[in-house]
C-alpha cells in the first residue's frame, strides 16, 4: 500500500490530499493489464474509466487524414483518461499499449462517488479542470498543429510544384528558422520573446512563406530568365496575395499559429533598413518571426541555382549575409547565423535538392 500511496502523491489529481485521505482512493482502483499492441480505448468512445500507469509504456494517437498521428507517450506514474471523465465528453484520442502494460483503473461511478464524498478531492478536480481549461488552447493547438502541419505542407507544395527550382527549399528553410530561433532564445534579449511555442510554431508555419505564388501568372512565375521591372512588381505581390488568403483564417480564428503564419507570409521580404516590401517596415517594426524568415529564405536562395544565377558556394553566401547585416537583415539574427554557420551548412547538406 505504501508504494501505491507514493504513486498517488505524484499524480496531479491527488497531489494535494493528505495520506490518510489517499487510502480510500487507492482502494477504489483495481489492477488491469493490456497486451502489447492492444487498445485501452479508442477515439470517440464514451469515457467510463480513468487509468494510472504502473508498468510499461503507451502511446496517445489521434486520427487524422492519412492515418493516426502520435500525440504523446505515457509512462509509469502517469494517469490518463481523467479529462474525459471530468468533462463528460467522448475520448479525444486513442490510447494503445506499445509494451505489455500494467495499470490501475477506476470506474466512472466510483470516480464520481469520490468527488461527492471528499470535499478536498472535489476542489482538486475543479483546480485541475480550471488549469486544463486555461491551457486548453495549447493542448488544442497541439492537435491543430499536427493537422495544420500536414495542411501547410500540402498548401506550400502547391506553390513549390509551380516553381520547379525550389526543390527541398521548404524543408531547409523551416530547419533554418528552427535553428535560428533556438539559438536566439539563448540570448538574454530574446529569452522572453522566443519561447518553446514560438520555436515550434515558426517551424510549422515557415513553409507557407511563398504560398502567394499560386496567385502569380505562369508567364511571370515560370519565366526562364531574369524578370523585367514590371514583372518583378507583379512577383512582389505574392506576399500580399498569400497574406490576404491566410487573413481570412486569422479573422475567424485569431490563434497564435495563424497570426504567425500571416506575419511570416506578409513580411518576409521586408528589410531591416526599411527598403523592403510590401509595407517598407524597418527595424523591430518588422515582426520577429518575419525577420528570422527573411534571413533563412535569402540564405537558402544564395545557395540555390536560379534561372538568373548559379548557386553560390558557402563562403560567398556567408560574405553576402555579413554584408547585409544591419541593412537587409536584423544584425542580431545575422550574427547568430554567422557565429553558428556550421549548423546551417549541415542543414543544407542534409536537405539537398
Amino acid at each position: 500500500m505504501k508504494e501505491l500511496l507514493e504513486l498517488f502523491k505524484g499524480i496531479e489529481l491527488f497531489s494535494g490530499l493528505p495520506e490518510d485521505e489517499l487510502v480510500p482512493f487507492a482502494e477504489r482502483f483495481g489492477p488491469v493489464s493490456f497486451d502489447k499492441g492492444s487498445h485501452v480505448f479508442r477515439e470517440g468512445e464514451t469515457a467510463d474509466k480513468m487509468y494510472i500507469v504502473v508498468k510499461g509504456e503507451l502511446v496517445v494517437l489521434k486520427g487524422m487524414e492519412g492515418g493516426e498521428r502520435e500525440l504523446a507517450r505515457l509512462m509509469e506514474g502517469e494517469c490518463f483518461g481523467e479529462m474525459a471523465l471530468i468533462s463528460m465528453e467522448k475520448r479525444f484520442a486513442s490510447v494503445e499499449a506499445i509494451t505489455d502494460v500494467e495499470c490501475l483503473e477506476i470506474s466512472e461511478q466510483d470516480f464520481a462517488n469520490l468527488v461527492k464524498e471528499d470535499h478536498r478531492f472535489d476542489q482538486s478536480v475543479m483546480r485541475v479542470l480550471t488549469d486544463r481549461l486555461r491551457v486548453s488552447e495549447d493542448l488544442a493547438s497541439q492537435n491543430i498543429m499536427n493537422a495544420y502541419h500536414t495542411l501547410i505542407f500540402s498548401l506550400a507544395t502547391l506553390a513549390e510544384n509551380r516553381d520547379p527550382e525550389t526543390g527541398a527549399h521548404l524543408n531547409r528553410v523551416r530547419n533554418y528558422c528552427y535553428c535560428l530561433s533556438n539559438l536566439l532564445s539563448e540570448l538574454p534579449a530574446y529569452r522572453d520573446k522566443i519561447t518553446p511555442p514560438f520555436i515550434k510554431t515558426i517551424y510549422i508555419v515557415s513553409p507557407l512563406h511563398d504560398i502567394g505564388k499560386v496567385g502569380i501568372k505562369d508567364d511571370v512565375l515560370l519565366k526562364p530568365g531574369r524578370l523585367t521591372k514590371e514583372e518583378f512588381e507583379v512577383m512582389k505581390t505574392h506576399s500580399a496575395i498569400g497574406a490576404e488568403t491566410i487573413k481570412k483564417v486569422v479573422d475567424s480564428c485569431p490563434h497564435f499559429t495563424f497570426q504567425m503564419a500571416y506575419s511570416v507570409i506578409r513580411y518576409h521580404h521586408e528589410r531591416f533598413d526599411g527598403k523592403g516590401y510590401p509595407e517598407g517596415l524597418a527595424g523591430e517594426d518588422i515582426p520577429l518571426e518575419a525577420r528570422i524568415m527573411a534571413l533563412a529564405d535569402v540564405y537558402d536562395a544564395l545557395l540555390s541555382k536560379r534561372v538568373y544565377k548559379e548557386s553560390f558556394d558557402y563562403e560567398k553566401s556567408v560574405a553576402i549575409i555579413a554584408e547585409g547585416s544591419g541593412t537587409q537583415f536584423d544584425p542580431d539574427i545575422a550574427q547568430v547565423m554567422l557565429d553558428n554557420i556550421d549548423e546551417f551548412v549541415t542543414i543544407h547538406k542534409r536537405n539537398v535538392d
